[in-house]
């Protein structure tokens, strides 16, 4: 069996329907404290992860919790021996009809396979707290635990007639691609930093778990926080409050709907955290992962709740909203109030608006029944809220219709190009002749990446191809016009806002009337022309497709 680990590891706890004596436990993993002496730096967001995951399983009745983590009070120090005879303890203890969740948060990076059993001659591991560097010409990080290692405890798991949910949010892109903001961070490590020589290259398919041949009566899903040409981002969602609060990107928008959403299938759910990670509340560098899943529990109820899309409600605490940036309540947000958590839909007894939004907790602004959430402005006043209002469901989200170009960076450095660089001057005139739909080019609040590659910029994600960035291309010869391009680019940008509006239960429509769903297609690479080359995309889809 073999594990992808090119994320952070997390571990959460979910029950599915099962006999009355089985239990659901969680193993909630997280390294932040590394040997900087070796050049490993340490990470700020996974004591914050098990922290919050830890709070959301207690908040639905789950008491079986085992903490790994540093930085954590009363979490044990996360080591490879520590996490090994966690996961054995797992094995020795799960009865049929347990429900297992398991999330590891840290590092992720890779080495040789001396097995011979992975495609690309490379095994994803995890570093734990006592990750040592690699001995000369050994290939092997000390204290690194492999995937090989990972599938073979979750199968003795699984052999016990449990069941098993992984949650994964670190990276193993070899890419070099880089967060381009001070307020995301990546959880990769350069294999070489820890003495491994052997070339990393991304795969050119997805990885995933692959499932033991075994036919084992435990089932399994995993959630992957990235692909594995992507990074994983963790993300400082503390602006505004004077200070830090740095969370794994993947596990914040789980536990959010963990949190705050009834009744969903682990599908419905992973589609929900797809697109909260797209959300406004997500610095621009952070949006550039797209997480996948694999297993066999995909259509199960999570938490043993009906197999149906739930509304997403929030306790209060008075005029103090119980969510904030990491569940994604903008400024503005628009919100109904009622009684009970059990009211039906449309049980709305008051509205309110999100105000001094922070990482975990919003103001309450109470308006009209009438208000329709801009970016641009509060609406209306309305009556005091009633004491009676004791939870919160989202109505709608400003519709924020500016988008924000990244300033150009060049592309083998990642340094940002002086203002006088000609590409960065015609990238600014261009933005300010688009009159109000786009703002001047930042260094980190953005929705669109750019880079610069061999005179020419590159939008989308900063991600290469070979030796070459990907996305739409301009040059300065006279010959396209890029105030148009970026309208198209603005265009295509402002739609996927639309329907992510449209298609959540937290819509301007609520509860929403049309459901979308985005469906992947895999294809080998050299189905795709070159980048740069004037070819239609409905053309170059077919021709994937056709492979």
């Amino acid at each position: 069996m073999r594990v992808l680990l090119s994320w952070v590891l997390l571990t959460l706890a979910c029950a599915l329907p099962a006999p009355a004596s089985a239990e659901t436990r969680a193993l909630l993993i997280g390294v932040s404290d590394y040997d900087e002496t070796i050049g490993l730096a340490d990470l700020r967001g996974p004591a914050n992860d098990v922290r919050l995951l830890a709070d959301t399983l207690r908040g639905r009745g789950i008491t079986d919790i085992a903490l790994l983590a540093d930085g954590l009070e009363g979490a044990a120090r996360p080591t490879r021996a520590a996490i090994l005879e966690a996961f054995s303890t797992l094995a020795r203890t799960a009865q049929p009809g347990d429900f297992i969740y398991i999330h590891m948060s840290g590092h992720g990076t890779r080495q040789s396979d001396p097995e011979g059993d992975e495609t690309d001659a490379l095994d994803e591991v995890f570093l734990p707290a006592d990750t040592a560097r690699a001995e000369a010409g050994s290939n092997a990080i000390p204290n690194a635990i492999v995937d090989d290692e990972i599938g073979r405890a979750l199968a003795a798991i699984r052999r016990t007639g449990a069941d098993v949910w992984l949650v994964l949010d670190s990276c193993h892109s070899g890419s070099g691609t880089r967060a381009g903001s001070p307020r995301t961070a990546v959880r990769f490590v350069d294999p070489a930093l820890l003495g491994i020589v052997a070339p990393v290259k991304p795969r050119a398919e997805a990885a995933v778990l692959d499932p033991t041949p075994e036919d084992l009566p435990g089932g399994f899903l995993a959630f992957y926080s990235a692909q594995s040409n992507e990074l994983a981002r963790e993300v400082d969602f503390g602006t505004g409050e004077g200070g830090e609060a740095w969370y794994g990107l993947f596990t914040a928008k789980l536990a959010a709907r963990l949190q705050s959403s009834e009744g969903l299938s682990f599908r419905q759910l992973f589609q929900a955290v797809l697109s909260d990670m797209n959300d406004t509340t997500v610095p621009g560098g952070a949006r550039l992962q797209t997480p996948l899943w694999e297993g066999n529990l995909i259509d199960a109820a999570v938490f043993g709740g009906r197999d149906t899309a739930g509304l997403r409600r929030f306790a209060l605490a008075g005029d103090t909203l119980q969510a904030g940036l990491v569940h994604g309540i903008a400024e503005g947000t628009l919100l109904g109030l009622v009684a009970d958590p059990a009211d039906p839909a449309q049980a709305v007894i008051a509205h309110a608006q999100a105000v001094g939004v922070t990482a975990r907790e919003a103001g309450l602004r109470a308006v009209t029944e009438a208000c329709v959430p801009r970016a641009e402005a509060p609406c209306e006043a309305g009556p005091p809220l009633p004491a009676t209002a004791r939870f919160a469901q989202v109505i709608g989200q400003p519709l924020d219709t500016v988008i924000r170009f990244a300033h150009p960076r060049d592309f083998a450095s990642g340094a940002l190009l002086p203002e006088t660089d000609p590409l960065a001057a015609a990238l600014r005139s261009a933005v300010e002749s688009l009159s109000g739909t786009a703002m001047a080019p930042t260094p980190d609040a953005f929705d669109i990446e750019v880079v610069a590659d061999a005179g020419a910029l590159w939008f989308g994600a900063q991600q290469s191809l070979g030796t070459q960035p990907t996305g739409l291309s301009w040059r300065p010869d006279g010959t396209a016009d890029l105030a148009a391009l970026l309208t198209r680019i603005a265009e295509a940008e402002t739609l996927a806002r639309v329907l992510m509006n449209v298609s959540e239960s937290g819509s301007l429509l609520n509860p929403s009337p049309i459901t979308v769903e985005a469906l992947r297609f895999s294809a080998p690479i050299e189905a795709l022309a070159t980048p740069g080359a004037q070819v239609s995309p409905r053309s170059e889809c077919r021709q994937a497709l056709a492979t």
